[in-house]
């Protein structure tokens, strides 16, 4: 309803515009309570009627935006709806593809995959070649056998696996808890700045901007007599990243279902980093399952957290 069709029906339930409005007015001396009677009945539907007009209207506005277009929120705002949908999604499962390249090489390479407590890590990492997979399954921790093609290995409980090293299964689970419930991504898009939009074909809104390093990358203990800054789902940032004034370049991708598609940080620093971390099936994702071909472990290599 526009803003003409509202007043016209104002109008039309003011009793003055009544053709016989004259002739009411004028029996108002002879006979007052007749007239009252008259004028109540006729403000009875009139009332009503203007007010269910204004409501109208109303409701039109909120639901398609005022006459000069539609109502919209801010991108932070926007963003937060995204950063709270994503992190509901993420309490029960999920999957996230982790890669960091160097000038264009791969640096790390890995797939989280989580349905509750039950873990799988995946991928190619060129430092842990042939020790990267993991699989947790039902408080049972399973690695690769290193002679077996496709063959996998008991490895016992995760706590069996030395702490404080930042990939155990524990560590992974509580990373998970952090960057993909919520804390990480709330923390970055509250410090973004010069903050631009655009649209994909695909319906999906990219917002981008800078982010102070610190941002990305949290504090997290000292390595070799230097402070270390941890990168979300465990790794060590380096150059720009691990200094939190500087500022690096940023853009997130939210889908048309309203969660976060992608998160993908850039910066120089005498070597080009790009850090991108892809989500999936937020809240969908399938449940574990313990692999086949296993055998127990008798002489186990090195734990993967070594």
């Amino acid at each position: 309803m526009s803003e003409t069709d509202t007043l016209d029906a104002l109008r039309r339930a003011n009793p003055r515009g009544q053709p016989d409005f004259n002739e009411w007015a004028g029996q108002i001396t002879s006979s007052p309570t007749a007239t009252r009677r008259r004028l109540r009945s006729r403000f009875v539907i009139g009332i009503p009627a203007a007010t269910t007009a204004l409501v109208a209207a109303a409701v039109t506005l909120i639901a398609v935006g005022s006459p000069v277009g539609p109502l919209a929120i801010s991108p932070a705002a926007a963003m937060e709806q995204a950063v709270n949908a994503s992190a509901r999604a993420a309490e029960s499962s999920g999957t996230v593809q982790i890669e960091i390249t160097e000038n264009g090489a791969l640096w790390v390479g890995k797939t989280l995959r989580w349905d509750g407590t039950d873990l799988s890590i995946s991928g190619d990492d060129p430092s842990r070649v042939g020790r990267g997979d993991l699989l947790v399954v039902g408080g049972v921790m399973y690695g690769p056998h290193p002679e077996v093609a496709g063959g996998w290995i008991e490895l016992g409980p995760p706590d069996s696996v030395d702490p404080d090293s930042g990939t155990t299964p524990a560590e992974y689970l509580a990373a998970v808890a952090e960057d993909a419930g919520g804390e990480t991504m709330r923390r970055i898009t509250a410090e973004m700045t010069e903050l631009t939009t655009s649209q994909s074909e695909d319906g999906s809104t990219v917002y981008d901007g800078k982010v102070p390093a610190g941002a990305l990358a949290r504090e997290s203990g000292v390595k070799e007599g230097e402070t270390i800054r941890v990168l979300p789902y465990g790794n060590v940032a380096h150059d720009d990243a691990s200094d939190p004034t500087s500022s690096i370049d940023i853009s997130i991708t939210v889908g048309p279902d309203g969660t976060i598609r992608e998160i993908h940080a850039t910066w120089g620093g005498g070597s080009a980093w790009s850090y991108r971390l892809i989500f999936s099936n937020l809240g969908t994702t399938g449940p574990l399952e313990k692999p086949n071909n296993v055998e127990p472990c008798t002489r186990c290599w090195p734990s993967p957290s070594s």
